[in-house]
């Protein structure tokens, strides 16, 4: 996957997202491996996207990568975060750039009333948010109204599936207007 997204870095000026779990940012060689594989000039349009499906085992190896990943000009993300391993813990380990929320796990009342919480947890480490698979206006009118930076989701692609405006984090995220 890294190969791939290597080629795509270096064929386009854009950033791009990659998912990678909690067992790759453990492996002792992981930004070893990362450094060897992007070049070097395309590191600052690398963006890690933790996903949620497995745990941190391993705290140490893995901040050592993030270290070391961030050294290089990597940035991170934290993917469905509040889902799965996605949790507090992991976000205070890895310190992303950007924590991406699902529309799912907001839709409840007690869901909705978390939002503040996590925005505000995010702004505190200088993080990014993102509301992803935003599918309806109304989803796109609570996000705005929430407080989050940027969306993801369906409801940008047209009868001729254009991305939306390609801004900062990536061709999938937009700045959240009406």
């Amino acid at each position: 996957m890294l190969q791939l997204a290597a080629g795509a870095l270096v064929s386009r000026d854009l950033p791009l997202h990659v998912n990678v779990t909690a067992l790759d940012l453990a492996t002792p060689s992981f930004a070893t491996l990362v450094a060897e594989i992007v070049p070097a000039s395309a590191m600052e349009r690398l963006v890690l996207e933790l996903t949620e499906q497995f745990p941190v085992l391993d705290e140490p190896a893995t901040a050592a990568n993030v270290v070391a990943l961030r050294r290089a000009g990597v940035r991170l993300a934290i993917d469905d975060y509040g889902e799965g391993w996605s949790g507090l813990a992991t976000l205070l380990l890895v310190e992303p750039d950007v924590v991406k929320v699902t529309v799912s796990m907001l839709e409840s009342e007690a869901g909705r009333g978390s939002a503040a919480e996590i925005l505000a947890l995010a702004h505190d480490l200088g993080a990014t948010t993102v509301l992803e698979q935003i599918e309806r206006p109304d989803h796109l009118d609570w996000a705005i109204e929430a407080g989050f930076a940027l969306g993801q989701g369906r409801l940008w692609l047209g009868a001729t599936d254009a991305l939306p405006l390609l801004r900062d984090f990536g061709a999938e995220e937009t700045p959240l207007t009406r």
